[in-house]
């Protein structure tokens, strides 16, 4: 009896420390998911993953993506040229991140709340360059991002059925095609640097 007791224990145990294993691994694999992923995941489950939801969730993406390298080109600029666009470009995304965490609020719509998988490749490419390098490659990507998100930001003012969130996105893309205009000139001016 003292035996088949012992062994009850130790089956508890075991099924304890499996079930604690499990629970870990599961903590373990949201945490490696990617922030824009959860978001759509969400919105699939609750919205049907409508267009404007899925718009959402990229605008969120972009001004993240756009304040993360602006926050470097602000610390590791080799210009103030390169300093004071990161700044102008940390304002306005920082704008429209309030701007998109309010209608997305308003229409029940998760977008993403940190660091993308995009953005942390980005990030490593210029984390460790400073001066005339990352002046560089800060201005190509700039001009790479400006172009991506213009052409997402007009397809939305083409597409959307919702007109509060497609009169924003035509409000901003006339912003983003502002900050374009002077990536390129940024761009131009280290276009001959190797």
């Amino acid at each position: 009896m003292k035996q088949k007791l012992k062994n009850n224990e130790l089956n508890i145990i075991v099924i304890f420390l499996v079930a604690i294993s499990l629970g870990l691994v599961s903590c373990k694999h949201y945490q490696n998911e990617d922030s824009k992923d959860n978001a759509q995941e969400h919105n699939k489950a609750k919205l049907n993953n409508t267009k404007e939801a899925k718009f959402l969730v990229e605008a969120t993406e972009i001004s993240l993506h756009q304040i993360e390298l602006a926050k470097l080109a602000q610390s590791n600029g080799g210009s103030s040229n390169i300093r004071d666009m990161g700044k102008m470009m940390e304002t306005d995304h920082r704008q429209f991140l309030m701007e998109l965490k309010k209608i997305a609020k308003s229409k029940s719509v998760s977008i993403p709340v940190e660091a993308t998988i995009n953005m942390i490749k980005d990030k490593n490419k210029l984390v460790n360059k400073t001066g005339n390098d990352f002046d560089k490659q800060y201005c190509d990507m700039l001009v790479e991002g400006q172009k991506e998100a213009i052409n997402k930001y007009k397809s939305a003012t083409e597409d959307l059925d919702e007109t509060d969130i497609k009169n924003w996105a035509l409000k901003t893309l006339s912003a983003i095609r502002n900050q374009l205009d002077h990536a390129i000139t940024c761009k131009e001016a280290y276009k001959n640097y190797m």
